[in-house]
């Protein structure tokens, strides 16, 4: 309750009544505790939360911004060249710009700023990794559960999954169109995601010499995952971490 003092100012009063008997009659006993403090204090820490909130909104739109505009001079300088490894150097070093991009994105949408919703995440992932290589040819598919992963996984996460994903694209499918199937789901709690391609197959690991498996292995550990690779009627890719605290 909200009262009047006698100099004008305003004071919070907690009041607590019960009913009681008193020398064999009814009674109402009642305290009364002042709580301005306390309500001041927790307005303050409202407002202080308020302010942080938009400031890390900020942060991260200022980020995604920045991101796009290194992925727009990219984009321009792989223009200038001719098809081949130079160009695709370029393409690549994009995409995985992108994947980090869309992080920030996907947080300056959300209200919540320590996770994000990995389906979101992912589907828009997959869309702009389709956009960018117009392999009209190939059917991308995703099937993910609705789970939030914090962003010390989701950044690796994301990296990983692109690199699975315009491997496939670039190398999988050399002479005609096919299907990438991908799925995201939770097991024991743990977060299993898999990459299947109808392609031809391609090299991985580090012998075959490529700095994007390489990347895989590397986040794979700093996920304290597990990473493999099966052929089968294609390649099917599957990286498995733990969801922190295992809560999905």
């Amino acid at each position: 309750t909200r009262v009047l003092t006698k100099d004008g100012s305003s004071r919070w009063i907690e009041m607590n009544l019960s009913l009681a008997t008193h020398q064999g009659a009814p009674a109402i006993i009642g305290s009364a505790m002042d709580t301005t403090d306390r309500r001041l204090h927790e307005q303050e820490m409202e407002r202080s939360l308020v302010k942080k909130n938009i400031l890390l909104k900020e942060i991260h739109h200022r980020v995604k911004n920045n991101m796009q505009i290194i992925t727009s001079l990219m984009n321009l300088q792989a223009d200038s060249l001719e098809d081949g490894a130079p160009k695709g150097i370029f393409d690549s070093c994009r995409s995985r710009v992108l994947s980090m991009a869309l992080i920030h994105e996907t947080l300056y949408s959300s209200s919540r700023f320590s996770d994000i919703d990995l389906k979101d995440y992912l589907e828009r992932l997959v869309r702009e990794i389709g956009m960018a290589y117009s392999r009209w040819d190939v059917t991308i598919t995703l099937d993910a559960e609705p789970l939030r992963v914090d962003l010390d996984r989701a950044i690796p996460c994301g990296l990983i999954l692109n690199e699975l994903i315009t491997n496939s694209l670039k190398h999988g499918f050399p002479a005609s169109g096919g299907a990438i199937n991908i799925s995201a789901l939770t097991e024991s709690g743990k977060v299993r995601i898999t990459v299947k391609d109808t392609g031809a197959g391609y090299e991985t690991g580090r012998a075959a010499g490529g700095l994007g498996m390489q990347l895989v292995d590397i986040l794979t550990t700093q996920l304290r995952g597990e990473f493999s690779v099966e052929r089968d009627g294609g390649t099917v890719s599957v990286l498995t971490f733990q969801l922190e605290n295992g809560a999905e």
